[in-house]
């Protein structure tokens, strides 16, 4: 009987253990985190219209630094043909922190990933 009770500790105190790993989170200005789950305002997530500022441009992927008409900061893109000075929209993105780019020698502090630019008319 005093192993039941053994094991029963043992589980009770490592159920209560939280380890974070880091996993990328979903970044959006009216994400409100409730419990476990996310808001549905978390999926629905406004459209962005940025404009990009510098661009280094790699095989596969694009490091871009965009302007969001107040604030600028710097986003990661898969390759497509972007030009600097023009306007894109994006819905979405994933926010990375110390992102290090080897090509640059050179950390970010936060990066946000994103699927998809959708260059604008302007």
């Amino acid at each position: 009987m005093k192993n039941y009770f053994l094991y029963f500790v043992i589980i009770l105190i490592s159920c209560k253990t939280k380890t974070d790993i880091g996993k990328p989170s979903l970044v959006d200005d009216k994400v409100q985190k409730t419990g476990n789950n996310l808001d549905l305002e978390t999926v629905q997530s406004p459209i962005i219209k940025v404009r990009l500022e510098k661009l280094y441009s790699r095989e596969k992927i694009s490091l871009l630094q965009v302007r969001d008409g107040v604030d600028s900061y710097w986003m990661l893109s898969p390759a497509k043909e972007l030009q600097e000075g023009k306007s894109y929209l994006y819905k979405g993105r994933l926010l990375k922190l110390d992102y290090f780019d080897k090509e640059l020698d050179r950390k970010f502090d936060t990066v946000y990933l994103v699927h998809n630019l959708v260059e604008t008319q302007e």
